[in-house]
C-alpha cells in the first residue's frame, strides 16, 4: 500500500510505493493538494501492479504519462497516429506548393501509410528505423535509386515538421541511408526525330494533336499545357502566356504556325476562363502521362504498357522505365531551336531553362527576337496533313 509525505521546503507531496520489481520508489507527485497527490499515486500503483502481472502495454504507459504531464503543465500531449499526421501534411501541401508537387507528395505519404498496413494507426513516435529501412528497400524495387532517395527526402522533411510541431521526439528517416544510384536505372531521355513526331501526330487526334504541338513548339511541361485556359492564348497576337507551375516563371511564347492552325480549327467555349484541353486538364498529371504513353505505343515508339492486374505481380513490381515520354517534346523543342540556329540564350529563354548566370547577363530580350525563333522551327504537319 503506497502513502504520502510532506518534505521540509517542499511545497509539494511526495508518494511512495513499490514498483514492479519490489523496490520501493519515492517520487514527488507535483501536486500541492493532497486529493490530487493520492490520484497521482493510485496511477503509479495501478500500473506498477499490471508490470508485475506482465500485462503492462505501451499505450496504458503513454496514457499514465499524458495524464502526469496535463497535472504539472495544465496542457495536454500533443500526440498523432502515421496516418493522421501524414494526411493533415499532404492537405497542408495543396497550398504551399504545385499541384503536380502536391499530388506527388500525397501519394508518397499514401504508400508509407499503406507499407504500414495496421501500425499507420499507432503513434507517430513508435514509427522506427528499421521500418523506414524496410519500406525504402520494398519501394528500391518498383522505382530507380535516384527517384526512392526523393521519396526518402520528402518523408524525411514531413517528419521535420512533426518535431517543429511536437508531435515527434525524433526523426528515424534522418536513420536511413539513401541509395547508391544504379547505373542499371538510368535511362536518358532523348529528343524525337522529325520522323517520330510525324508518327505520333498521325496517330494522335483531338485534344491531344493540340497538346502534343503545344509541346513541341513551346517545349512547356504537360501539366502546363493541359492547365491552359483560353485567356492565356492571343490569337490576334500569336502568342500565349504561360505561368509555369515548377518554377512559377512567366513566359509570353509566340506560336508556330501549326499551333495557329490548330487553335483556328478548335471549338472555344463563351467562357474566355474555359480550359483549353477540358478533359485532360480534368485528369491527373498521371492520367494524362500513360495516355501519351498510349499514344506512343500507337506510333511503335514504345512497348505496351504494363498490365499490373494482368501478371499478378501487382504494382510492387519494378517499372520499367521509357527513354520516350511527354518530356521528351521540351528536348526535341530545345533541339529544333539550336538545329535552326537559335542561340542557346534564346532558346533558354523559349523553354523556360534559366541559369542564375544566364539571368543576371540577359535582362530582356525582344520578342521579335523570340518571334524569329520560333518562325525559323519546321512544320512537322505538313506530311500528316490530308
Amino acid at each position: 500500500m503506497g502513502s504520502l509525505h510532506r518534505r521540509p521546503n517542499t511545497k509539494f507531496w511526495w508518494a511512495a510505493w513499490y514498483g514492479p520489481d519490489g523496490r520501493q520508489i519515492y517520487r514527488s507527485t507535483k501536486c500541492t493538494d493532497r486529493n490530487d497527490a493520492a490520484q497521482v499515486l493510485a496511477t503509479w500503483e495501478k500500473v506498477s501492479s499490471r508490470a508485475r502481472a506482465g500485462v503492462l502495454t505501451e499505450e496504458q504507459v503513454r496514457r499514465v504519462a499524458a495524464d502526469m504531464f496535463f497535472r504539472a503543465t495544465g496542457d495536454t500531449v500533443k500526440r498523432a497516429t502515421v496516418q493522421e499526421f501524414l494526411e493533415g501534411w499532404a492537405k497542408r501541401k495543396e497550398l504551399e506548393v504545385a499541384d503536380a508537387s502536391a499530388g506527388e507528395y500525397r501519394r508518397i505519404a499514401e504508400g508509407f501509410i499503406e507499407h504500414l498496413r495496421g501500425r499507420a494507426e499507432k503513434d507517430i513516435s513508435q514509427v522506427t528505423p528499421a521500418q523506414v529501412t524496410a519500406w525504402r528497400d520494398l519501394t528500391a524495387g518498383r522505382v530507380s535509386a535516384g527517384t526512392c532517395n526523393k521519396y526518402l527526402k520528402i518523408l524525411r522533411g514531413a517528419w521535420n515538421q512533426a518535431l517543429r510541431e511536437g508531435v515527434a521526439a525524433s526523426n528515424p528517416f534522418a536513420a536511413v541511408r539513401t541509395l547508391k544510384a544504379r547505373q542499371s536505372f538510368k535511362t536518358t531521355r532523348r529528343a524525337f526525330t522529325l520522323d517520330e513526331m510525324r508518327r505520333i501526330l498521325k496517330v494522335a487526334d483531338g485534344e491531344w494533336l493540340g497538346i502534343i504541338l503545344f509541346g513541341l513548339y513551346t517545349g512547356q511541361r504537360l501539366s502546363d499545357i493541359t492547365g491552359l485556359a483560353w485567356n492565356q492564348i492571343d490569337p490576334a497576337e500569336g502568342v500565349v502566356r504561360f505561368v509555369t507551375a515548377k518554377t512559377g516563371a512567366v513566359l509570353d511564347i509566340p506560336l508556330a504556325a501549326p499551333v495557329l492552325d490548330w487553335i483556328g480549327k478548335a471549338r472555344v467555349p463563351k467562357s474566355a476562363h474555359a480550359p483549353v484541353f477540358p478533359t485532360a486538364e480534368a485528369s491527373t498529371v498521371s492520367q494524362n502521362s500513360k495516355a501519351f504513353a498510349k499514344i506512343l505505343v500507337a506510333a511503335g515508339l514504345r512497348k505496351e504498357l504494363p498490365n499490373h492486374k494482368g501478371t499478378g505481380r501487382g504494382r510492387s513490381a519494378k517499372r520499367e522505365a521509357s527513354e520516350v515520354t511527354f518530356h521528351c517534346l521540351r528536348h526535341t523543342a530545345t533541339s529544333l531551336l539550336k538545329n535552326a540556329g537559335v542561340s542557346d540564350v534564346v532558346a533558354m529563354e523559349i523553354i523556360g531553362h534559366k541559369t542564375e548566370a544566364i539571368s543576371r547577363a540577359y535582362t530582356h530580350i525582344e520578342q521579335k527576337t523570340i518571334k524569329r525563333a520560333i518562325d525559323a522551327l519546321p512544320d512537322v504537319t505538313k506530311a500528316v496533313r490530308k
